[in-house]
């Protein structure tokens, strides 16, 4: 590869990456100027941005104008989202002023695949071209990885706004608007906060846009061809524990749609607060209310017993027990689940 290839590569110009955004992180509240708010926008891209350049206890090592490059985030964006990650100690600096370090975070958790071409992809609405916000990609890359090998993925506006740093009508917007763009189609209208919608993506479309956008790169230095076969390793997986999660919400949903189920799962988690409390506070009503939970749970046990449903079964079977869908052991070693390339489908 020519040198102008690996500039444009490592600046993130040719559009061909990835950026992993953990969900925990999404749901993380910060101080700014006083006042407590969720991680969101530049900040949160920026952040991820460090956890995916700095795997394995390693540092990411980006200037402005690369970040600009790469996510279409402007300078005094950058500088202002570093300032955020910085102050609340979700990053450090490394040995120089461009070189940082996630801090909190391990390697294998949850995180959303999102792919760097769509914060440069322009798409027709109304007539006019335009750039997906940053909340669109967020809202689409969630779509899409529940949506791989043509399935449909069945939710609703506040399901879908749990899992992301927004609310319901962020999401309900994103949506229209991704639908005006005919990136998206659904069967069903969500016209409240519960009914479910039957969500696709259109892969065709998408599938144009990328290859209009993502700048290739002749020839292949052994240091790209190392970073593409991650990302396909990464890809791989992502899907495996996409699958994982959408069979356990779509159990949790079954088990919900039973209304004493569902008051009995909501008085759980109310009693696992109060019995914390309890526990650090030393009450003197801990032991009832730990006789409450167990009737409470045991009640949840009888009615999932009455839908034929385990308590196993609201939770996530993933494809190897061994590394939980990640790819990697316990101990950091790669896992020997990940398939040979030879004969393998791209998910």
């Amino acid at each position: 590869m020519t040198n102008a290839a690996e500039k444009l590569n490592r600046a993130g110009r040719s559009h061909s990456g990835f950026v992993r955004i953990p969900y925990c992180l999404m749901g993380r509240t910060i101080m700014c100027n006083g006042k407590q708010r969720k991680l969101g926008g530049s900040a949160l891209l920026l952040c991820s941005a460090i956890y995916s350049f700095s795997a394995d206890g390693g540092t990411g090592d980006f200037t402005y104008r690369e970040l600009e490059e790469r996510y279409r985030i402007t300078r005094s964006s950058s500088s202002r989202s570093v300032r955020i990650v910085l102050e609340n100690d979700l990053a450090e600096r490394g040995s120089s002023v461009h070189e940082y370090r996630i801090k909190g975070i391990k390697e294998d958790e949850p995180y959303l695949y999102v792919e760097d071409w769509l914060y440069h992809a322009t798409f027709d609405l109304g007539g006019a071209a335009c750039y997906l916000s940053k909340n669109e990609v967020l809202v689409l890359s969630y779509l899409i990885s529940f949506c791989k090998n043509k399935k449909a993925f069945v939710s609703s506006y506040r399901r879908i706004a749990a899992r992301l740093p927004f609310g319901k009508d962020t999401v309900k917007k994103s949506i229209e608007r991704l639908k005006g763009m005919q990136i998206v189609f659904t069967e069903g209208a969500a016209k409240n906060n519960y009914e479910l919608s039957r969500y696709h993506v259109n892969g065709k479309l998408l599938r144009a846009k990328r290859e209009e956008t993502v700048v290739r790169a002749k020839g292949k230095s052994s240091a790209v061809k190392d970073a593409d076969a991650r990302a396909e390793r990464e890809r791989y997986y992502a899907a495996r524990r996409n699958e994982a999660q959408r069979r356990e919400e779509q159990m949790n949903a079954r088990a919900r749609a039973d209304v004493t189920y569902r008051e009995a799962e909501k008085k759980s988690r109310a009693l696992d607060i109060r019995i914390g409390k309890a526990e650090a506070l030393n009450l003197p009503d801990l032991d009832e209310l730990r006789r409450e939970q167990e009737t409470v749970r045991q009640i949840m046990a009888q009615r999932l017993h009455a839908m034929n449903l385990t308590p196993d079964d609201l939770l996530p079977h993933y494809a190897c027990a061994k590394c939980r869908d990640t790819g990697y052991l316990p101990d950091g070693r790669p896992c020997g689940c990940y398939p040979e390339r030879t004969g393998r489908r791209r998910t």
